[in-house]
């Protein structure tokens, strides 16, 4: 009994290894995958931007304030005759030309009865006219005892004229005796004509 059982389970044990041999023992193959699908993405929209402005700087003007048109320019006016209690000097600027006022000075001399009230300018620009006063100190008396007034400032004023300079003083003791009064002012000059008139 025992010989038919042992022929039996070597038949088996053989088929089962026949069937799980070949796998086993099988080498490993390399997978090719073929005919893969190419992606085209087509008829994208194409932008031009046609018919934009020149813009050409070569015509417009050049203008160098500083070296170009620039044209330092200084002045003064005197007062000799003081006799009113008011009284007007012309400060001259060429004509055609714009003045640009950076620095002004003025000073006074007047009997000791007499006190200095105020000192102001009207220059003229933009077809308009305004009135700037400036304040000048009494300082140490001046010669055979007169007052002596003195002021130095620092503006920036334009006209674009000749304009006036007025002097006023006031009497302390009765009387507006003989003064003298100078005023100077110095700057740059501009030619109205210029296609740049920025002070």
């Amino acid at each position: 009994m025992k010989t038919p059982i042992r022929l039996v389970t070597c038949f088996i044990a053989l088929a089962i290894y026949s069937f799980i041999s070949p796998a086993i023992a099988a080498p490993e193959k390399d997978v090719n995958v073929v005919n893969t699908p190419d992606v085209v993405v087509a008829n994208t929209p194409d932008v031009n931007v046609v018919n934009m402005p020149d813009v050409n700087v070569a015509s417009l003007p050049s203008v160098s304030i500083d070296t170009d048109i620039r044209t330092p320019y200084h002045t003064s006016a005197n007062i000799t005759e003081w006799t009113t209690q008011s009284v007007n000097a012309i400060v001259e600027i060429p004509a055609g030309h714009r003045f640009v006022i950076e620095h002004i000075s003025a000073s006074a001399f007047m009997h000791p009865q007499v006190e200095l009230s105020s000192v102001a300018i009207y220059p003229h620009a933009g077809g308009t006219s305004t009135t700037h006063v400036f304040t000048l100190t009494e300082t140490a008396p001046g010669f055979t005892g007169s007052n002596t007034y003195a002021g130095s400032h620092s503006v920036r004023i334009v006209t674009d004229q000749s304009f006036l300079a007025r002097f006023t003083k006031v009497s302390v003791g009765g009387s507006l005796d003989l003064g003298t009064a100078s005023i100077a002012v110095s700057g740059y000059l501009l030619p109205l004509t210029s296609p740049s008139l920025s002070p």
